[in-house]
């Protein structure tokens, strides 16, 4: 490598060039001198001979600090997918050499190769080992690293081939693997984002006809940097080259065009014709029905038993009422209890008798020339008597049509107020503040509000119109009468729930760019957005349905008691977006027919080391938007009794609370970042004052990261976190005052390997109460580590172990399905190997497994009370209950 750089500099001081961006990094001024684990050492044992250090301190500290120096000999400068992909890397000239009918390198086949003219047999088949191994060629010279290459055969080359930006996708296949690895994040973008950064890493966009719109589908792209971008070409220019990228764009910040660079061309080629695709199949074998956590699906079947033997006079000895006898008493007919019952029992068969199976999804993706595209997706789940299919066909650029869809597609607009489609019950996904607008095909896993029909996205003068209609059928709840109480998303899906109502959507978005107009800075735009939703059945939400009647808590949450009901939903909105200078501001506001209100406005101020972000949103009770996704807190239905399966009426219903509409709420959201030095950072901080508008509850929650990095490819960072939040009561509500912090240290290795661990300590403390008495503390820590080393650039390993002790806290672990969530004691464990096959064929292999452990001490009380229900009578002692899951996931790719 020394040599190749040390050759790509001479040859470009030999034209009288100035040196390229994107060859090497630039290392003045940075210390590449390595640590010496010896001195670490030593200053951790003279800490150790200090009175106040206590021996499980010392611990942390050799983990933490001296850890990754045991896989870390000596620091290495830091390669990422811009210095190594075979597209975008240097200017044209750079690219290519020689002009003329040449043999493109990185298309060439063993046999072109070994018919160039003057080349030996040897140097020939080495070429082609070297890419096979290696990847494609990011420039011509750097087949000086090919084994038996000299100078001499260098200039024979010279004439004969070139290296091109082109479809293979060796190097491309690799960093689309490290893509969905960003799914396992807190900052997970979601399967959507990936499928188009996937695209875009094949045919990247060129930046001198990208709008802003389309940067901003790039994740952590700010307004300010893509107003940046659009406002040098407007005004300057085309941008001609890297350097001009990077360091001549008045406004770009350098983390703006870290995140860009992957996804656009500054010089891109003219191609020809061209028909590429992926085809993706994913198997998967986990034992769901072995006894696990609340997601496993033993424990619902349990629930589902339990709520069966309820039916059964004497067999839950702690009721005095059957539940048919409550639910006659409360207006039920015996036709409609038979029918429950009935319900209920297919359920549990459903999952009694059912086989665990593989599941199975399957993705393929067409481009032929960039202006037709296909995407279909199938998915089987275990437990599920079917499958569900995804699919859409495309046109592109057939003026004045930007985009056709006709299938299934993706919606977003402004802040995602009115429309935004993707799926985001979870964490990771609600409290989001970037979001790319425009339609997007759609084949992710999505089913429930999913669109299927028809999106057209055209472009007239300044003036960007979207029209769409859709028609699908829905899984929902419904009523005794036969009307709909609401969406619905079960694992597994139960037939008594699928498809059960029929949805058409149709409606509008025109959005006005007013760049440069009446002196408008650029990056100005206004929008609007209008449509229906027309269903075949009346909406009727009714707490009776879903709520077992006569215990002590009841489904009153206007949350739920205030959703929207009829036949037509109608939703409207506006939003706007300006950038001045570093200061960018955009917002949205919606209204629902015959309901309430939303609206949400942001401000950003970006610095070249510092960004500020100011977000503040509102939410009325009564605004009902199923494809509602603005930046919230808590889903609609987090913190009610809906997430007490015991509760209800069928203990399936605890599903609800995955319904991914955000909680009615009033909150203000302040973010920071701070590059304080170059050895300190300050990553993230925010925090957040909102106000549950149910109940007039207000909540607070802050964060912060400190990094510390004493040498490149080594970091430190400590992170704190505060949250005051109040939890709804029937009497008076609770509170609870939770802190967490967290010790993580991680390097990046030598060709992209990676080490991290990581320590947790959490604490809740709880209002006092007659349930918990003084016991009010709950507690938990958490340990893990990871590690990646690729032991070629087509073969990588990736493995991981974390450890979690609780004590009633829970803890977490983000995932590419989501998070999971860490209950009594236990261990986790991962290992995934990629291998690529062939220059075709990738393979991806993960075998994780999860062993929990339960103890339940002192449930005997002093007088030996509680006993167990079979004869002859035993006394419940200690014991612990231990719980191990695991799964297997495959995935093969195939590119062509």
């Amino acid at each position: 490598m020394v040599i190749s750089m040390k050759i790509n500099y001479k040859m470009r001081s030999l034209r009288n060039q100035p040196r390229k961006h994107g060859t090497t990094e630039n290392t003045k001024g940075r210390d590449w001198n390595p640590l010496c684990p010896m001195f670490i050492i030593k200053k951790i044992q003279r800490f150790r001979g200090k009175k106040h250090f206590c021996r499980s301190l010392n611990l942390v500290i050799v983990i933490l600090l001296a850890g990754p120096f045991l896989v870390c000999p000596a620091p290495a400068q830091q390669v990422d997918f811009y210095q190594e992909t075979q597209v975008n890397i240097l200017p044209e000239d750079t690219l290519t050499v020689g002009s003329g009918i040449q043999l493109d390198l990185n298309r060439a086949t063993r046999e072109e190769i070994s018919g160039l003219q003057g080349i030996p047999a040897k140097l020939a088949e080495d070429i082609y080992t070297y890419r096979f191994e290696r990847g494609a060629f990011a420039s011509f010279y750097q087949l000086m690293e090919v084994p038996g290459m000299t100078p001499v055969q260098l200039k024979k080359l010279r004439r004969q081939v070139a290296v091109f930006p082109s479809a293979d996708t060796s190097r491309v296949t690799r960093y689309i693997a490290e893509l969905q690895d960003r799914l396992a994040s807190e900052e997970s973008p979601g399967y959507g984002a990936i499928n188009e950064w996937e695209e875009l890493l094949l045919h990247p966009m060129d930046i001198n006809r990208a709008t802003i719109d389309q940067l901003l589908t790039l994740q952590n792209v700010s307004p300010i940097d893509a107003a940046a971008v659009v406002r040098h070409v407007k005004y300057s220019g085309r941008i001609k080259d890297w350097r001009t990228l990077q360091r001549n764009i008045d406004g770009l910040s350098r983390y703006g065009f870290t995140n860009m660079r992957n996804y656009v061309a500054v010089s891109p080629q003219e191609e020809k014709f061209y028909f590429d695709g992926n085809y993706r199949v994913r198997l998967t074998s986990d034992d769901r029905l072995d006894p696990g956590d609340e997601d496993d699906f033993r424990y619902q079947a349990a629930s589902l038993n339990a709520a069966l033997e309820a039916f059964i006079p004497g067999a839950a000895i702690y009721d005095t009422m059957t539940t048919d006898k409550i639910l006659g008493q409360h207006g039920w007919t015996e036709p409609e209890i038979a029918q429950l019952k009935n319900r209920l029992q297919s359920e549990y068969d459903q999952l009694k008798y059912a086989r665990n199976d593989l599941a199975v999804q399957h993705r393929l993706r067409m481009d032929l020339g960039g202006d037709f595209k296909l995407g279909y997706f199938h998915q089987k789940e275990p437990f599920e008597t079917e499958g569900f299919t995804k699919a859409y066909v495309a046109l592109y650029d057939l003026s004045p049509i930007d985009k056709l869809f006709i299938g299934n597609y993706r919606l977003t607009f402004g802040q995602g107020l009115a429309m935004d489609n993707r799926w985001s019950a979870d964490e990771s996904m609600v409290r989001r503040f970037s979001r790319g607008a425009g339609a997007f095909g759609d084949i992710t896993s999505n089913e429930e509000f999913a669109l299927r029909g028809a999106a057209l996205q055209s472009a007239i003068w300044n003036i960007k119109p979207t029209f769409f209609f859709s028609s699908d059928q829905k899984d929902g709840i419904l009523n005794r009468d036969g009307t709909v109480n609401t969406y619905f998303t079960p694992s597994p899906r139960y037939p008594w729930y699928r498809d059960v109502f029929n949805e058409k959507t149709y409606g509008m978005n025109l959005n006005w760019d007013l760049s440069g107009a009446m002196s408008l800075p650029v990056g100005t735009s206004l929008g609007f957005t209008a449509f229906e939703c027309k269903y075949d059945k009346a909406f009727r939400p009714d707490a009776s349905e879903l709520d077992l009647p006569g215990d002590k808590n009841d489904l009153s949450d206007p949350n739920f008691t205030q959703l929207w009901s009829g036949n037509v939903r109608g939703v409207k909105s506006g939003n706007f977006r300006t950038v001045v200078d570093n200061l960018s501001v955009e917002g949205e506001l919606a209204h629902l027919n015959s309901g309430g209100w939303a609206y949400l406005w942001k401000t950003h101020l970006q610095y070249e080391t510092l960004y500020l972000l100011l977000l503040r949103r509102h939410y009325d009770v009564d605004y009902d938007n199923p494809y509602s996704r603005g930046f919230s807190e808590q889903t609609k239905f987090d913190d009610t009794i809906l997430e007490k399966e015991y509760r209800l009426i069928d203990p399936v219903y605890k599903q609800l609370v995955n319904y991914p509409a955000p909680k009615a709420e009033d909150g203000t959201y302040i973010e920071t970042r701070w590059q304080i030095s170059r050895q300190f950072t300050i990553t993230r901080a925010y925090i957040d004052f909102w106000r549950n508008l149910a109940y007039g509850l207000d909540n607070v929650r802050f964060q912060g990261e400190l990094e510390y990095r004493p040498v490149f490819p080594l970091r430190f960072r400590v992170k704190q976190k505060y949250q005051t939040k109040y939890l709804p009561k029937s009497a008076e509500a609770t509170k609870s005052n939770t802190r967490e912090t967290t010790l993580r240290t991680f390097c990046t290795l030598t060709d992209r390997d990676y080490f991290n661990v990581e320590l947790r300590y959490g604490e809740v403390r709880l209002t006092p109460s007659t349930l918990y008495g003084s016991n009010t503390l709950m507690s938990g820590v958490y340990l893990a580590s990871n590690w990646q080393h690729n032991f070629s650039p087509n073969w990588d390993m990736k493995a991981g172990i974390s450890s979690w002790r609780t004590d009633a806290m829970s803890q977490w672990i983000f995932e590419d399905a989501g998070i999971d969530f860490l209950d009594g004691d236990g261990l986790k464990y991962f290992i995934s190997v990629s291998d690529r096959l062939s220059d075709n064929l990738q393979a991806r292999l993960r075998i994780r497994g999860k062993d929990t452990r339960y103890e339940y001490n002192n449930i005997y009380g002093p007088d030996y009370v509680y006993y167990f229900t079979e004869l002859p009578a035993e006394v419940v002692r200690d014991f612990t209950d231990r719980r191990d899951l695991w799964k297997v996931d495959l995935q093969l790719d195939f590119r062509w």
